[in-house]
């Protein structure tokens, strides 16, 4: 097992850049294009909180653990269950195949079946099949409760319409024919076969078909507000089209997650290797604030967590920092403190103890995580280490950039749970690709002011004062444009608002501040005062 081998087929670089090993994860996993056609939304709802191993055959790829909620499970089980587009122009099924009849199966009729999967289709050499057979690939055992009947007669007559033309499922049953317009039998016996084997799995462990239904039933009559829509947001915040083929959705714009060339540089050791074993939210709502992006879990053995560490450790880059930690005394370890709590705008977006916003990271133990110098540097200059961060850079005396790195490196403020956002109650949004104007105000404004510009952005609850509401007519028209560059630019203590709105003059041209403040008067569709206009 090489660093490569893991990275590869666990597809780490299709949502992380800085790592050039591509991944062919997508002939592994299943076409979620026809979900709705395939699964048990039933079995969906429960396998998305609960992700354990199904395919035996695809080598060191899995599907992690994205810690949903029952609401955001179920949401995204009701999208699947509406995905029923199959690729391609197909011919009709053979009659006998289009709908699935159930029949309790005799005792004589279980045994031909169970007889005609092991001994003549020899389908236990790859399948387990009531604890006997290979364990190479799926356990047909499980076939009853997690997928659709109907759905399995039409697989056995083409696995490949399905699966694509890769598939290791062989044709037992019918082929095209000449014409290529219509399914041939293979067997004398086909459709018959294919009738008999369906109903035989589809009886396996019923049990725990009618567990699955009762607790999916239950859920959506507890929680009737959730559905499909959501479940779209969800699919594409986690960017599940990374690993998953989609017929008509897209992979997410760029990456959603951190660049990985400079994590020798970023981290440190012990901590990169604890967190790849046991994943805990750095970013509550998205590496982009809003998207509600997260980290899975692999539940990687100690050896595979260790490759990647070590693989990782060794991707370096330069950065330009001569900052040396030193010991702080008592007396600047609180006068950084009072800096962060009165007068910088960092807790704005970040965590300390029990204080600050949730759309950074978590400053509490801090020191454990980081690398010195890349503290220093981010400080300093954020995006010449991460061009794509939302991390405005603030100028600081070179005695107070070297004061605050020094503290967050020594305060030991206890690291609370920080557990992901809910992408239910808090609106997944992403940046629109034909609207320069709205997507600087999603990037930059609306996790706090919120997406319509209501105040009520996913971190404003955080905040000690109340976001401005850049909706609000009747607020906004009593301000006029300088006022409102004046507070991008500068921040929120120039206009005696709080200081935890941060200054972006350093980070945004002011081209893009007055496309800001045109974007917030379409929000409120008002203008400022009459004697602030131009030629007014």
């Amino acid at each position: 097992m090489t660093a490569e081998q893991l990275l590869k087929d666990l597809a780490c670089a299709n949502c992380h850049p800085g790592i050039a090993i591509e991944s062919n994860i997508h002939d592994k996993t299943p076409n979620l294009s026809h979900a709705g056609l395939r699964f048990n939304p039933a079995y969906l709802f429960d396998y998305l909180q609960n992700p354990t191993r199904v395919r035996r055959h695809i080598g060191l790829s899995r599907m992690p653990d994205f810690f949903f909620s029952p609401k955001e499970a179920l949401a995204l089980a009701l999208f699947l269950e509406k995905q029923t587009q199959v690729e391609g122009k197909w011919p009709e099924y053979p009659a006998a195949l289009r709908s699935f009849q159930p029949k309790q199966l005799n005792k004589q009729e279980n045994a031909e079946a169970k007889k005609l999967l092991v001994n003549e289709l020899r389908c236990t050499t790859c399948h387990t099949l009531e604890g006997e057979g290979e364990n190479a690939s799926t356990d047909l055992t499980s076939v009853g409760y997690r997928l659709r009947p109907e759905w399995l007669q039409r697989y056995l007559v083409a696995p490949h319409v399905f699966d694509g033309a890769k598939t290791a499922m062989p044709n037992f049953f019918y082929q095209l024919d000449v014409s290529q317009t219509k399914f041939a039998p293979m067997l004398s016996r086909a459709d018959e076969m294919i009738v008999l084997i369906a109903r035989y799995l589809v009886a396996l462990d019923q049990n725990k078909r009618e567990q699955l239904q009762k607790a999916f039933e239950k859920a959506k009559a507890d929680s009737p507000e959730i559905n499909a829509s959501l479940g779209e947001k969800i699919f594409a915040s986690q960017n599940c089209v990374a690993c998953h083929r989609h017929a008509t959705l897209g992979a997410s714009p760029g990456k959603n997650a951190p660049d990985l060339s400079l994590e020798g540089t970023r981290v440190k050791t012990e901590w990169l290797s604890a967190y790849l074993k046991r994943p805990q939210p750095i970013r509550p709502f998205g590496f982009y604030p809003g998207s509600g992006s997260r980290m899975p879990d692999f539940k990687l053995m100690e050896a595979e967590a260790a490759t990647i560490c070590d693989y990782l450790i060794k991707q370096e880059r330069s950065v330009a920092s001569t900052f040396q930690p030193r010991k702080l005394s008592a007396f600047s370890m609180a006068k950084a403190q009072t800096l962060l709590k009165e007068k910088l705008s960092c807790l704005g977006c970040h965590q300390l103890g029990n204080e600050g916003g949730r759309i950074g990271p978590n400053f509490s133990s801090l020191h454990t995580r980081l690398q010195p110098a890349f503290v220093h540097q981010m400080i300093q200059n954020p995006h010449a280490l991460l061009p794509e961060t939302v991390m405005p850079k603030i100028l600081l005396p070179p005695k107070t950039l070297d004061l605050i790195a020094n503290y967050l490196l020594q305060q030991q403020a206890p690291k609370s749970d920080s557990p992901y956002l809910s992408l239910v109650d808090n609106p997944v949004h992403f940046s629109q690709e034909n609207n320069q104007e709205e997507n600087l105000y999603l990037k930059h404004c609306a996790a706090c002011h919120g997406v319509n510009g209501d105040g009520k952005g996913y971190n404003a609850k955080y905040l000690p004062k109340t976001s401005a509401s850049h909706a609000d007519k009747a607020y906004m028209s009593a301000r006029p444009d300088d006022t409102l560059f004046d507070g991008i630019h500068a921040g929120g203590y120039i206009l005696n608002k709080h200081h935890f709105m941060p200054p972006w003059g350093q980070t945004l041209s002011h081209e893009e501040i007055r496309k800001l403040v045109a974007y917030m008067r379409k929000l409120c569709q008002c203008e400022g005062p009459l004697w602030s206009r131009d030629g007014k």
